[in-house]
């Protein structure tokens, strides 16, 4: 609605608008906060976070998982320098630091796995995904996620443990077996029946 008119001592007159029906304008509002407070719920449930880089404000927006992951506080703003030191120094801090500049300047994606020390110093293994947005080849924001992977990295560095004790205790054992069939196959023992030495190569 409007004013159109008032009187000689500046007083409304008349007005004039028109209702509109926006149910499913409303609807469908309804609809995506529904949708999105299901991705975020799905997300906390898989432990997987998202992160955006505001790149021409230099500006990093991290979700509700992502601050779970790395252990700060629900207020926790932090400047896109501190980012860097969440990371493992040397080779992690290196290959972050690589990806990130490549997504930038270059546009490429990524999709890589590296350990972080959280807020509250411990340490984590996370994926993280990262995709470039461009608007006439300038790069305007760089966004993805970050999953906990940690009980999977805990799994596997059990699996090859087992696996490398087992090979070791097994090694011994089938060294001298085999040293002992090698001699009854040369002859050590005498002629043996073509059947068995057969049998034991």
């Amino acid at each position: 609605g409007c004013l159109l008119s008032r009187t000689a001592d500046g007083k409304p007159l008349m007005m004039s608008g028109s209702p509109a029906d926006i149910s499913k304008q409303k609807e469908a509002e309804a609809q995506l906060a529904n949708a999105y407070d299901l991705l975020e719920q799905s997300n906390t449930i898989a432990r997987i976070g998202t992160w955006e880089i505001d790149v021409q404000n230099r500006q990093l927006r991290w979700s509700k998982v992502t601050k779970e992951i790395y252990e700060v506080p629900n207020d926790f703003v932090c400047p896109i320098e501190q980012a860097i030191h969440f990371y493992r120094e040397g080779k992690d801090q290196e290959t972050i630091t690589q990806l990130l500049q490549r997504a930038v300047h270059e546009g490429l994606s990524f999709d890589i796995e590296l350990s972080i020390l959280t807020y509250t110093k411990k340490q984590r293994w996370v994926r993280i995904v990262g995709i470039s947005k461009l608007n006439d080849q300038i790069c305007e924001r760089v966004y993805g996620t970050i999953q906990d992977i940690s009980e999977r990295k805990r799994i596997e560095k059990m699996k090859d443990e087992f696996i490398s004790t087992v090979s070791h205790e097994l090694r011994t054992p089938l060294t001298s077996i085999s040293g002992a069939l090698g001699l009854m196959v040369n002859g050590v023992m005498g002629e043996l029946p073509e059947k068995l030495t057969s049998m034991l190569h």
